[in-house]
């Protein structure tokens, strides 16, 4: 199929489109009313610090308290505990929030919009896969919201790559699964290693909910009171991801990945990967630059940093790519074969 034909509309115009994804994209701007007022003192010192910056922030100023001698005369380690507790109720009552806010631009068909604009989008993704010979395309992803699944979408419905998640078949035997049969899917991990394309949604997603201890992924539209979404801390963020038997599946796929000899190239698409001192750690660990060709690919408006980022974590080759005019479906479909070229 021509690539050219891909980048005309069919029932929205691109101005519609762009305000669909915004809206989705800047969901997590709303952590920002919440800190701003702590933000715009390091603004006027010339620095600037994200969300889960100050979250550490403010952490480790509790803690600093709650280790200081003679400070229970003051205040308990009971009244400590509660300001951790109050911390920790407001951040989830944000995420609940933003998990709903995501279900609302699904309900609204933001989404759909997005699948039709994009309608040929997998089968081009499929051709670019075939004509460069990948075997595996291993995607793992910090973004809590569906746009890169909703691009791997075919029509109407369907999905391209597997995310390890099945229906409970009406007979199952653990009760709690029974109880839910029909409104959740469980998570068998074996199908990540059968399938030819898998998306991993590494810190969770406004689909995952907490039941009975086990993330499960909803179906449907239903409001989602318990999501599965690691925004915390970045210190704190291997400890929940390792903790959680979902992401800690996806961790471990992505250490199989980096380790496997077949993986000659990382693309790093978009994360400034300043908060995410797990991943830095296992690529520096798992994924050496030796033996045999090996290189990462930094994508984003502003590659350069995403590089810095990871500069003392891997000495191997690296690539700056920007997204910078790619605005149409035949940008994004060069950009994906620039991707997926083999290294030479």
């Amino acid at each position: 199929m021509p690539i050219k034909k891909l980048s005309a509309p069919r029932v929205l115009n691109r101005t519609t489109l762009s305000k669909n994804i915004g809206e989705i994209t800047v969901l997590w701007k709303k952590f920002d009313k919440a800190f701003e007022e702590l933000r715009q003192h390091f603004v006027d010192k010339g620095s600037r610090i994200s969300d889960e910056e100050l979250i550490k922030l403010i952490t480790s100023v509790i803690n600093f308290f709650s280790n200081l001698v003679g400070l229970e005369k003051v205040i308990s380690r009971e009244d400590i505990s509660k300001l951790h507790s109050v911390l920790d109720n407001f951040l989830l009552r944000q995420i609940v929030d933003i998990a709903n806010e995501f279900l609302q631009h699904e309900a609204k068909n933001s989404y759909g919009s997005i699948r039709e604009y994009f309608k040929e989008f997998y089968l081009e993704f499929d051709n670019i896969v075939s004509k460069n010979d990948v075997q595996k395309v291993s995607m793992f992803t910090t973004n809590y919201d569906g746009i890169f699944d909703v691009l791997l979408s075919k029509q109407p419905i369907g999905f391209l790559a597997a995310d390890g998640f099945i229906s409970i078949e009406p007979n199952a035997e653990d009760a709690s699964e029974a109880k839910v049969s029909g409104l959740l899917l469980k998570f068998q991990p074996k199908i990540l290693r059968d399938r030819k394309y898998v998306l991993c949604h590494l810190h969770g997603s406004y689909k995952f909910v907490k039941y009975f201890g086990k993330t499960y992924k909803i179906k449907g539209r239903n409001r989602n009171t318990k999501p599965v979404i690691v925004f915390n801390r970045p210190d704190a963020k291997e400890h929940i991801v390792s903790s959680d038997n979902v992401l800690s599946e996806y961790m471990n796929l992505l250490v199989q990945s980096l380790q496997s000899p077949d993986t000659k190239r990382v693309v790093i698409l978009g994360n400034s990967m300043e908060a995410e001192p797990h991943i830095k750690k296992v690529i520096r660990d798992y994924y050496s630059a030796k033996p045999g060709k090996k290189e990462i690919v930094f994508v984003s408006r502003d590659p350069e940093k995403i590089a810095h980022e990871l500069a003392s974590y891997y000495a191997g080759d690296v690539i700056l790519k920007t997204v910078n005019g790619v605005d149409d479906v035949s940008g994004l479909v060069q950009l994906f074969d620039f991707l997926l070229k083999p290294t030479q």
